[in-house]
């Protein structure tokens, strides 16, 4: 036989309990929000030149899902200076272009074209808005490296030779890169990056 055990509740202790467990729960998130966003990392520099130049041992090696990343530079991006880091997929048929913004020491995006005294700081801070851009197709690009004469390689990317757009880019015997439209696709996306994801750990500091 089963039996059935009722608790009563005292509504007007609850009444009065119920406020404080809800400010300190939004305390909590308050402070666990500000702690993520009041973080940044010092990334590089001006150069003589004018040039931002990376410091690329802070930077990750690996995007979050494990994908190796090959290239990490500076790039202009809609007017404004940015790191832009790509990655192929494990079977080397796609590439992954993400892009952040650089800041200065007030936290303000760096406009393209900007010259600033040799050696000033530049930085990237917490959450990193990053613009995203797969590129990829439906495996007609790749399939190109088995039609006769052949190739060594054929893949969807991203590079400065397809002036950054997404293209097959198929490498011949001779080692020559030709570049095939109509067999990749890509989109946009605008995602909040944490900082970690960018760079390692003990690069990272509060602000």
């Amino acid at each position: 036989m089963f039996t059935t055990q009722i608790r009563r509740i005292n509504l007007a202790h609850w009444q009065k309990v119920l406020p404080l467990l809800m400010a300190a729960t939004i305390c909590g998130i308050g402070i666990s929000t500000a702690n993520a966003a009041d973080q940044r990392a010092q990334i590089g520099k001006f150069t003589t030149k004018q040039t931002i130049e990376l410091d690329l041992a802070k930077f990750q090696n690996k995007f979050s899902d494990g994908q190796p990343i090959t290239d990490i530079r500076v790039a202009d991006y809609e007017g404004y200076m940015v790191v832009r880091r790509k990655g192929y997929s494990q079977d080397g048929l796609s590439c992954l272009v993400e892009s952040a913004q650089i800041l200065n020491a007030a936290g303000q995006p760096i406009p393209s074209g900007f010259t600033a005294p040799p050696g000033t700081n530049v930085f990237i801070d917490n959450l990193v808005p990053v613009k995203r851009e797969p590129c990829t197709g439906d495996g007609r690009c790749h399939m190109l490296k088995n039609v006769p004469p052949g190739a060594r390689s054929a893949r969807c990317d991203k590079s400065d030779l397809s002036d950054n757009k997404c293209t097959c880019h198929l490498v011949n015997n001779y080692g020559e890169t030709i570049i095939i439209d109509n067999y990749c696709y890509s989109w946009l996306e605008e995602v909040m990056s944490p900082l970690s994801d960018w760079i390692r750990l003990q690069y990272i500091v509060a602000i």
